[in-house]
């Protein structure tokens, strides 16, 4: 799941980015890493671990919460310019702005198709030993492209 949040004002000078990402680990517990600073710096980042969806639930409701005050605190308020599908209704609950970036913000044509998540194309195991590797040391390579976008021929390509 991942959500990134900004808020502009040029004439304010105020930029702001908010990003959280998240996922359950291998243990069933939900980590989420919180990134936030001046739209296009590295910014700053947080990390937090949940037992339990519940307690993950309400640290993002209240995330949310406080990017919704911003008006208030800074003078211009966070809209939503990339969500996962499934935080479409909370934002909409919460009352925050969505907007979703347009072809030509992503670099595309203004007809091309633009798709907002990723889609894996293949994924490839080759299993190697011999000098230097472990025995059933495995290899694993994606290919990831975004629909509407033409791989380039020679960057990135798997041997």
């Amino acid at each position: 799941m991942m959500i990134t949040l900004e808020a502009r004002a040029p004439a304010l000078n105020r930029l702001r980015s908010w990003t959280l990402a998240a996922d359950q680990d291998l243990f069933g517990q939900w980590q989420a890493v919180v990134t936030f600073g001046r739209i296009g710096r590295h910014g700053q980042a947080r990390r937090h671990a949940f037992e339990d969806e519940a307690g993950f639930s309400r640290f993002v409701r209240r995330a949310l919460l406080r990017r919704r005050s911003a008006t208030r605190r800074i003078g211009v308020s966070y809209e939503a310019v990339e969500a996962s599908p499934s935080l479409l209704p909370l934002l909409t609950q919460l009352g925050l702005a969505v907007r979703l970036p347009s072809a030509r913000e992503l670099g595309g044509a203004a007809s091309e198709p633009v798709a907002a998540v990723p889609q894996v194309l293949s994924i490839g195991g080759v299993e190697r030993a011999g000098a230097g590797c472990e025995l059933g040391e495995v290899e694993v390579a994606a290919e990831v492209h975004f629909e509407g976008h033409r791989p380039r021929v020679g960057q990135g390509d798997v041997p």
